[in-house]
């Protein structure tokens, strides 16, 4: 029987609860060839940060908008900050483009914010 909705997100959050974050170090390493194209190190470190851009996520979303859509809407920011040859520190820069994303969004639904 497929999951439903609340399942698939409860499944989810489980799974990426399991992966342990990122040495400081190897971090270091791994965004530096993310930078130069490795895709294996980019998806690397996507993936240390899952949890915690869920958690944001979850934080900073508009009212109407569902957990999974805004864990997806954080995990494509998430990418993108961590491509960004400019960020130094992930979450801060998450957290900003999450606030900023999101604030556009309940704007452009004022009726549903």
């Amino acid at each position: 029987m497929p999951l439903t909705h609340d399942e698939g997100h409860e499944k989810y959050v489980a799974e990426i609860r399991k992966i342990p974050p990122l040495d400081p170090a190897r971090e270091t390493e791994l965004r530096a060839k993310a930078h130069d194209g490795d895709r294996d190190a980019l998806r690397e470190v996507v993936w240390s940060y899952l949890a915690r851009a869920h958690d944001l996520a979850q934080e900073l979303k508009p009212s109407w908008m569902d957990a999974l859509t805004a864990a997806q809407e954080a995990n494509q920011v998430l990418q993108q900050v961590i491509e960004a040859p400019d960020v130094d520190d992930v979450m801060p820069a998450l957290e900003e483009r999450l606030r900023h994303g999101f604030d556009k969004l309940a704007q452009a639904n004022p009726e549903e914010a």
